[in-house]
């Protein structure tokens, strides 16, 4: 019985998620759809067509969903998704917060492992290993420039919490 009252949970929340991009994508298309060209043009560096009804497939934690957004076009150039940034979608089909738990159970073990909890928390198979594996990858990127822009300066005598009569014990 708990496991259908889970599985009904996850599914209910994967609804939600859906609900809540298509009431934004229809939200989307009458903001846009008010804009003037030149509107437009500003928004999206010069595209100017606006098209409704772009579909995409995001692979959640709550399971698949189906993200409902509006293009901006212009010939030569690539279709800008307005929504894609304010939402914060990825480029590719999963969610950040998937990609989060893909990382944080990957360097818990083996990928294999990974995949075993993931399926678990997610209620089904929600990401391949190839796939795990990329995305793993992919975070671990910008490891080496996080930690440096981190690292702090050595502290001296100007920059020490404690005085100098503290630090000799007195």
């Amino acid at each position: 019985m708990e496991e259908d009252a889970e599985q009904g949970a996850r599914e209910l929340a994967r609804l939600l998620l859906h609900g809540h991009f298509d009431l934004r994508a229809r939200r989307e298309e009458a903001a846009l759809a008010a804009l003037d060209a030149g509107g437009q043009a500003r928004l999206a560096a010069g595209r100017t067509r606006l098209e409704k009804g772009h579909r995409r497939q995001l692979a959640t934690v709550v399971g698949p969903v189906t993200v409902t957004r509006c293009a901006l076009r212009a010939p030569g150039l690539a279709n800008c998704y307005p929504a894609d940034q304010v939402l914060g979608l990825p480029r590719e089909r999963h969610s950040l917060s998937l990609r989060r738990l893909v990382v944080l159970e990957a360097v818990r073990g083996s990928y294999d492992q990974a995949l075993e909890a993931i399926e678990r928390r997610c209620g089904a198979r929600a990401v391949g290993k190839r796939q795990a594996e990329q995305l793993v990858r992919a975070a671990a990127v910008d490891i080496a420039a996080f930690f440096a822009a981190r690292t702090p300066a050595p502290a001296d005598s100007r920059t020490c919490w404690c005085s100098a009569s503290t630090a000799r014990g007195s």
